[in-house]
């Protein structure tokens, strides 16, 4: 008789064991499947419908809670950001369910030894069948536990830490700062144990003009001192050394009779209400101020309710105060120096303290969140209303300050100085400032590229602090309302028929630079290329098309010049077909500048429409947001049927399973692209006051007169385009109520001092 091996000879009862723990393996195999069939066909019956059952308000409170906070979000959005996260997360369950099953069939191919198959494998099945029990010790049962376990663990971890690596990677440093070679610029008057607290404060090498870093702690006799406290508003940026709200300000007080008062400036770019009165803690106090004031302003709001200013960069987050009770209380941030400290922060795994003081959503969960969503509702947080808990923080913190300084100013934006009315009186007088009438539709002089005040903004300010300080009424402003349509050019004597020889831009009223043309390529961020200035030589631009939407003004460079009555239109393919819509004409002409009318609701389609199209005119230029269940392509815009924006189209987030699966498993998904639109030369091109380029406006010898484009070239030629009509309209200028009552006086002892 042959010999067997002793593994042999178990005959199939050994063989059968071993096949039964293939077996459970495969019909765990067989459930998961099952799980992840089931949620496929959740999603594709109900998933749609309960996204626009929230987003219409008609589903759980709290669902309908996080999208009223983005109701101005088409449903779209959410359709395409749900078909995108599902059709990735089909993709790795597929994959994950085809590893295992490959493991299946080798695990039973490699447990069938010769002398089975030798044997015949029916008798073997027969026999498996015959005696189903299978003894597991108890070490392979929680080996099998946990492999189990393991698969869907994996299903969900993945993901996570590839979106979380995603974000991370995404957020802007300083050079140096995550290998520890970031070497900070020198910020005086701060200890770096403080200076990680509030995050930063004015530099040694570039100090504003008034900055405390230019005055000693100790004043002159007879000297009355102001501190003005704040952010970017508060410290002048974009403005010239000599146009901030403190060297204006020290001017119109010296002019009003007051000379020997110093306007310290403490505004820092960036800074918040909870930074402006910790640099009040750090440095302020040893000023001996006189008078102190704060500038706070609504969007200050939501930097105040978070340790970090915006969304996108990896630092530096900075403590901030919190409403407790009837007080205010400091929150410090967590870490030896900004590196660990932001490492804390951005860590999964945060301080207790960034989930209860933090309006961002946790970092364990921030990652998930897409843009443009905000990150923002955080459920722990401390407060059910996190705007409401920190205007309440604002009111408690200028009380102690208050308590802390001889006389506290809150100059308030009126957007959030209903919210801190209440607090005035006794040594606190909060007031509304007039800069936004200035600001609103109507004109870009009182704005800056990055859309601070121009100088002759931040005199507004000034004007108005040096009247409430000497005692006065509210000056009356004119304010320069520039007109949206194209000034009338008859009489004019300008023939410039085309741009190509002009290399100097810049607007003038009655001989002074206002503002000039400043150019930025589309996509670029907020910050990216607003500093350049347009010189159309060396761009071999021919003419200009300009439209208007809100008090935007934007101007498209062209390779022609237009003509009158030219047909607007934006074209596009969709699943290989053409398809165009109408947006304006040029409506008039002034030499080689066009002014185009658009009609930008043309864009918009319903929701539940084949494509909805979204121009975006915000912060990032040329950026058109397209909504749709079919493939998007070769996206342009056409000028009288030359060519004058091409686009370039990406889907947004990148798909995982080929399309033709996709819709057998989920339907026909939303899929959300972005174009973005480029002139075919140059760049998109705005109008805005920069550094250095004042008017006095109270000087001005006409009521009215026309905005000119000056146009310059290399050997000094100039031309004068009439661009824009303007007025110089007086503004309404309530009285201050009530008046202040602590305002500086001249006396008899003392060149100045606050009347008590």
């Amino acid at each position: 008789m042959p010999s067997h091996s002793n593994a042999d000879a178990k005959g199939p009862e050994g063989l059968s064991g071993r096949r039964n723990g293939a077996t459970i393996w495969f019909r765990a195999w067989i459930l998961q499947f099952a799980l992840l069939a089931l949620a496929i066909l959740l999603y594709r019956w109900f998933g749609h419908s309960a996204i626009e059952s929230g987003h219409a308000g008609r589903s759980f409170p709290l669902i309908n809670e996080v999208f009223a906070e983005r109701s101005d979000i088409p449903v779209t959005r959410f359709l395409s950001t749900a078909d995108w996260l599902v059709d990735n997360l089909v993709f790795a369950g597929i994959v994950f369910l085809l590893v295992q099953l490959f493991a299946i069939v080798v695990m039973r191919r490699r447990r069938q030894t010769p002398v089975a198959r030798e044997a015949g494998i029916e008798r073997v099945e027969k026999d498996a069948e015959a005696d189903t029990s299978l003894t597991l010790s108890g070490t392979k049962k929680v080996l099998f536990s946990l492999i189990v376990l393991l698969i869907p663990m994996l299903f969900v971890l993945l993901p996570y830490i590839a979106r979380y690596h995603q974000y991370r990677t995404g957020l802007e440093a300083p050079p140096g700062l995550e290998d520890g070679t970031y070497d900070p610029p020198e910020m005086p008057e701060l200890t770096p144990e403080q200076l990680l607290q509030v995050g930063k404060g004015h530099q040694a090498r570039k100090p504003p003009l008034q900055s405390y870093l230019n005055y000693p702690r100790e004043k002159s006799p007879g000297t009355v001192r102001v501190g003005i406290f704040g952010g970017s508003f508060s410290l002048g940026e974009e403005a010239a050394l000599e146009h901030d709200t403190a060297t204006h300000l020290e001017r119109l007080l010296a002019e009003g009779g007051a000379p020997h008062v110093e306007v310290i400036n403490f505004g820092v770019s960036g800074f918040g209400v909870s930074q402006a009165a910790l640099l009040w803690e750090y440095i302020g106090k040893n000023y001996d101020l006189d008078y102190v004031v704060m500038m706070p302003f609504y969007f200050h709001v939501t930097r105040d309710n978070s340790f970090l200013h915006t969304d996108n960069h990896f630092g530096p987050i900075h403590g901030i105060y919190v409403a407790e009770g009837d007080t205010a209380k400091y929150v410090p941030i967590v870490g030896e120096d900004r590196l660990d400290s932001c490492r804390k922060y951005f860590s999964p795994f945060q301080p207790l303290r960034y989930w209860r003081y933090d309006d961002r959503v946790p970092m364990a969960f921030r990652p998930l969140l897409p843009q443009p969503y905000g990150r923002r509702g955080n459920p722990f947080y401390y407060a059910d209303d996190a705007r409401s808990a920190t205007h309440n923080m604002y009111r408690r913190l200028y009380e102690k300050i208050a308590a802390e300084t001889r006389q506290l100013i809150v100059f308030a934006d009126p957007r959030i100085y209903p919210k801190l009315a209440a607090i005035h009186g006794g040594n606190i007088h909060v007031f509304p400032s007039m800069l936004d009438n200035f600001r609103e539709p109507g004109s870009s002089l009182y704005r800056a590229p990055f859309d601070h005040p121009s100088g002759i903004g931040y005199e507004i300010y000034a004007a108005e602090l040096a009247a409430l300080l000497l005692g006065r009424e509210r000056p009356e402003f004119r304010a320069l309302w520039v007109s949206d349509e194209l000034a009338d050019a008859s009489g004019s004597e300008f023939e410039l028929k085309t741009l190509r020889n002009v290399h100097q831009t810049g607007l003038t009223i009655e001989g002074s630079v206002v503002a000039e043309l400043r150019q930025r390529r589309a996509g670029d961020s907020r910050r990216g290329r607003y500093r350049r200035s347009v010189h159309f030589d060396e761009e071999d631009v021919s003419g200009l098309v300009m439209y208007s939407k809100n008090d935007f003004r934007l101007f498209i460079p062209l390779s022609f010049v237009p003509k009158g009555g030219d047909e607007v239109r934006l074209e596009w393919k969709q699943e290989g077909r053409d398809r165009h819509r109408l947006l304006g004409r040029v409506s008039r002409m002034r030499g080689p500048l066009g002014q185009v009318s658009l009609e930008w609701m043309r864009l918009r389609l319903e929701p539940d429409a084949e494509t909805f199209v979204q121009w975006v005119d915000g912060d990032e230029l040329g950026f058109l947001n397209i909504e749709s269940r079919a493939e998007v392509s070769e996206v342009k815009v056409t000028i009288g049927g030359e060519l004058a924006l091409t686009g370039q189209t990406r889907e947004l987030r990148k798909r995982r399973m080929p399309g033709g699966l996709g819709r057998l498993l989920l339907g026909d998904p939303w899929i959300r692209t972005v174009t973005v639109l480029e002139p075919t030369i140059s760049s998109f091109m705005y109008f805005r006051g920069c550094a250095g380029q004042y008017v006095d406006v109270s000087g001005l010898t006409e009521e009215s007169g026309v905005l000119g484009l000056r146009l310059s070239d290399r050997e000094g030629n100039v031309d004068t385009l009439p661009l824009f009509q303007y007025q110089a309209v007086p503004a309404q200028a309530p009285p201050f109520e009530p008046r202040y009552a602590a305002p500086i006086r001249p006396r008899s002892t003392s060149p100045l001092s606050p009347e008590r």
